[in-house]
């Protein structure tokens, strides 16, 4: 008991330095992918304002997989246990894994992509199309945040880990996601984006981007069977 209290005073500490997350597979485009969430107004949208190159990028070929991982960031201070607490729960080490751990107990999420790179068009929803959804479980199954403090089979642990650390739990923890560039998409340089809507807290919208040069696609695809990203939380003009 007097562990689990200790943990909870260290969480509330550093509830301040609560770190959001962000992808760090793909790599983002940079600047295209700081932690907070995008604009309640939009302004922002999309890639948190960045020019979107027209060329370069990493290779993605129709029909393979890829990862989406998450970046847990770099571990928070040491957690320590309240004094006076018995000896069986002073000498367990709390591992610290990363302190991005403001997961907002998940949410949904979605993969997107655009060829589209005028400065206009891109803030247009139609301008982007859905290859990948996540439907719960994005980034995490966790109902809180990551440095709430949690039992795993090594031990406790009061930050953010993948779910194939061994310390995880397999449950409050950063999930990995598989995914499959599908046919159907044009060849050429395009902006992958990653959306995620949060499952606690503000009603906000997380997004990063990255530059991706598809290959073994269609040269003339217009796309029109993949549906337009879902957007929201950025005023009226995005519902």
């Amino acid at each position: 008991m007097m562990l689990k209290q200790s943990l909870l005073v260290a969480s509330t500490l550093l509830m301040a330095a609560n770190a959001h997350l962000f992808i760090s597979s793909p790599e983002p485009i940079p600047g295209s992918a700081p932690k907070d969430p995008l604009k309640d107004d939009g302004s922002n949208f999309p890639c948190h304002g960045v020019a979107l190159p027209g060329s370069g990028g990493q290779s993605m070929a129709v029909g393979s997989q890829q990862k989406l991982i998450f970046d847990a960031g770099i571990p928070p201070p040491p957690a320590t246990t309240t004094a006076g607490a018995p000896a069986s729960e002073t000498s367990k080490a709390v591992y610290q894994g990363g302190g991005n751990t403001a997961a907002h107990g998940g949410g949904s999420c979605q993969l997107s992509i655009t060829y589209e790179t005028d400065p206009q068009k891109v803030k247009l929803a139609s301008a982007w199309k859905v290859i990948y959804s996540m439907e719960g479980g994005c980034p995490t199954n966790s109902l809180m945040n990551l440095n709430t403090g949690f039992d795993g089979p090594l031990g406790p642990y009061n930050a953010a880990v993948q779910c194939d650390d061994s310390y995880s739990n397999n449950f409050d923890c950063l999930n990995t996601f598989n995914f499959t560039i599908p046919e159907g998409v044009k060849n050429g340089q395009a902006t992958l984006a990653w959306t995620w809507f949060n499952n606690v807290g503000n009603r906000e919208i997380y997004m990063n981007c990255v530059a991706i040069d598809i290959t073994g696609g269609s040269d003339d695809s217009t796309m029109s069977d993949f549906p337009d990203i879902y957007l929201a939380n950025m005023g009226p003009a995005y519902g």
